[in-house]
């Protein structure tokens, strides 16, 4: 299986994590930002990564590729029954939809601006929205280990958006102790060292 990517992508970062905890080999291909692969603007109508090919095979939404490797692989990171799969869904939608709306914003004001053209305001607003999701998530975490009780796709799919804050510099979710005892756990697991991104736009290779 091929996967078409960016590297510190949160949508490809979440099917590299969801394949390393499923132990699925990928063969991870570059798609540059601006300058896509392609194979990508070919095989997806959105022109954007992540793409997973397998034989005649063409997957381009990160969610409906992450569901496909669940199968191929133990099948447990969307739970056992439909409630639970259900969940895992619910919580893997918010993360995309919703998690990163603000943390987007910021992101990209400061990884490819210096600090003088920077929109102060979008990166101010973009904050605030990213506080109030991380209250949001707090509450539904409460004090379960993962979002989802086990560990799941949830859980592959909220990390990276940490990452992403984390990598640069954003450090609001520290205000949240259950959600800072979580994402540690997350990092001590094997896969997230496999997943981890090699670079980020901005920032020294490393």
């Amino acid at each position: 299986m091929q996967v078409f990517e960016r590297t510190d992508c949160p949508f490809c970062w979440k099917v590299r994590l969801t394949a390393a905890e499923l132990g699925v080999a990928l063969d991870l291909i570059a798609s540059r930002p601006g300058d896509p692969h392609p194979e990508v603007s070919r095989l997806s109508p959105t022109a954007t990564v992540p793409v997973l090919t397998d034989g005649d095979l063409a997957l381009w939404e990160s969610a409906v590729i992450c569901g496909y490797l669940d199968e191929l692989g133990s099948g447990a990171l969307y739970g056992s029954t439909p409630s639970a799969r259900a969940a895992v869904r619910l919580l893997e939608a918010y993360s995309d939809r919703l998690a990163a709306e603000g943390l987007k914003d910021a992101v990209f004001e400061l990884r490819s601006k210096a600090p003088e053209e920077r929109d102060a305001s979008r990166v101010e607003q973009g904050l605030a929205l990213w506080g109030e999701r991380l209250a949001e998530l707090a509450a539904r975490l409460a004090d379960k280990p993962w979002f989802a009780g086990s560990f799941s796709v949830a859980d592959c799919a909220l990390g990276p958006r940490f990452g992403v804050a984390e990598a640069y510099g954003i450090g609001t979710f520290r205000r949240h102790g259950n959600l800072v005892a979580w994402f540690e756990r997350l990092k001590a697991r094997p896969a997230w060292q496999q997943a981890y991104p090699n670079q980020f736009i901005g920032l020294p290779r490393g």
